[in-house]
């Protein structure tokens, strides 16, 4: 990919998980005596009227060691959340309190997941030998990444307390053969069965109503099949959640499950997922954040007429996947929902869209052109942000702004024309266009930000209304002439 010099805008900022407060005591044994110790010190340290604030400050946590697992005592509910195990044994159960008090969750579920966050993460048990582990009554979360990579585990009991599984729970869990997840389980979190490929999830969820599994490929022999689509009913009708697979190259999701149609993939569904060709039912109005995120294989994909909503990150690096036409109810889509895809040679924007989200069409390659549409208001920051392939942008009337680096990058584009009726051309927007010869900015421009034309080497002519400031908005364009006009000239 090309280096970007330093007049870029900065890229998309990623959403970071966010930690509970703690109040920073991480002691051995009853911790009591590390406790005193770490008072002593920061009372000399710090004084102690600073120390005393410290103490009392609003926090919720207190993360102690005991023995053989790790845990913290979540003074808001006056319970033991377990956050790491030690390794080394075949069975274990967990303990059910822990000096009194009840041990309510195994590991912690972050709400604040973000889409653009790595598998990589530590949960309470990850890489553990156990073969069988027992968790007790009382027990309501099982948390983010819990048991991942637990790849020698055969058998899980879960409680009848169960309410949430979190995030990769039990991913790679390659030898897991007997779960079930009880009636009371309300949430289960993207991936959380990814690649449990010895495990029934039909059989799994068979005494909760809420979540069932779709075997991929009718099996003669029932004891096998290709892998597992697994979903969530709801009162709208199906969310696919997530599959489950051994081999399998293609996947055709039907109209209806259960009678209900099938409504939406949810966030992270499919992402990553094997297949070259996948096949959406008609009914399907939704695409979540990351449904398909880093899909790098797929090839070829449908969407459907009655599709309204494909929200951030569906498709990003799905770098193989040549899209197809844009249904029309197709009006709302999320930041980086395209970015890194194949487009059709002309991108045709449906009517009733007012926004291109930031960085949408990112890095995205094929189209020689867009089509926007009249309803269109705003193209936001590096939208089109190294497309190469576009050679030429006109915007409709409507259009008011330009964002930061909107067309940054796009090394073919020779042809831009923009629209009496724009207002602000963001920095860097069209920031090493180099193929960019000629530019008119309309006289309803009141703002042209810095760099907004940068390194543009092949730039001749830019016609600039009278009364538009400008510094360093054409720096390195060495061939340009700047003519000026007055503004009811444009107007005429």
């Amino acid at each position: 990919m090309t280096q970007k010099p330093s007049a870029t805008p900065p890229s998309a900022p990623n959403a970071t998980q966010q930690s509970r407060k703690r109040d920073g005591c991480n002691c051995f044994g009853t911790g009591l005596g590390c406790f005193a110790i770490l008072i002593f010190a920061a009372t000399a340290l710090i004084g102690p009227s600073v120390l005393w604030l410290f103490i009392n400050a609003p926090v919720a946590i207190m993360q102690v060691v005991h023995g053989e697992f790790k845990y913290e005592v979540d003074k808001t509910r006056d319970a033991v959340v377990i956050t790491r195990t030690r390794n080394g044994q075949f069975h274990y159960e967990f303990p059910s309190t822990v000096h009194e008090k009840p041990v309510v969750a195994i590991g912690e579920d972050d709400d604040t997941f973000s889409y653009s966050n790595s598998y990589n993460y530590e949960g309470a048990c990850q890489g553990s030998t156990f073969k069988t582990v027992v968790v007790p009554e009382g027990v309501e979360l099982i948390g983010d990444y819990v048991f991942k990579e637990c790849r020698k585990l055969r058998s899980v009991t879960l409680p009848e307390s169960l309410k949430t599984i979190g995030d990769c729970a039990f991913a790679e869990c390659e030898s897991l053969t007997d779960l079930r997840v009880p009636e009371s389980v309300e949430k289960i979190d993207p991936r959380a069965f990814r690649n449990c490929k010895e495990l029934n999830l039909a059989d799994a969820f068979r005494d909760n109503p809420r979540f069932g599994a779709l075997p991929l490929t009718p099996p003669a022999d029932k004891q096998k099949t290709d892998g597992y689509l697994w979903y969530e009913k709801t009162d709208a009708g199906v969310r696919i959640r997530g599959v489950v697979l051994k081999s399998l190259s293609s996947l055709t999701i039907p109209d209806t499950i259960e009678g209900l149609p099938v409504m939406e993939l949810a966030p992270l569904a499919l992402y990553d997922s094997p297949f070259i060709s996948l096949t959406l039912p008609e009914s399907l109005e939704t695409i979540g954040p990351a449904a398909l995120k880093e899909s790098r294989r797929l090839e070829k994909i449908n969407l459907p007429a009655g599709l309204k909503k494909v929200d951030e990150s569906a498709f990003s690096y799905c770098s193989n996947l040549v899209l197809p036409e844009f249904p029309q109810g197709l009006t709302s889509f999320g930041s980086n929902a395209f970015e890194g895809c194949r487009l059709p040679e002309t991108l045709r924007i449906p009517d009733g869209t007012t926004s291109i989200p930031r960085e949408a069409f990112h890095l995205c390659r094929g189209s020689t052109s867009v089509e926007f549409p009249q309803t269109l208001v705003s193209i936001d920051a590096v939208a089109f942000c190294f497309c190469d392939s576009l050679t030429r942008v006109k915007l409709p009337p409507n259009v008011k702004s330009l964002g930061e680096g909107a067309f940054y990058g796009c090394h073919g584009l020779e042809v831009v024309e923009l629209s009496e009726g724009l207002e602000t051309i963001g920095r860097g927007a069209f920031n090493n266009c180099d193929s960019l010869t000629q530019v008119h900015i309309p006289s309803s421009v009141k703002s042209l930000g810095t760099h907004a034309f940068y390194s543009c080497k092949a730039l001749e002519v830019v016609e600039l209304p009278e009364g538009l400031e400008i510094n360093d908005q054409f720096d390195e364009c060495p061939r340009l002439e700047i003519r000026r006009y007055r503004p009811e000239q444009d107007r005429e």
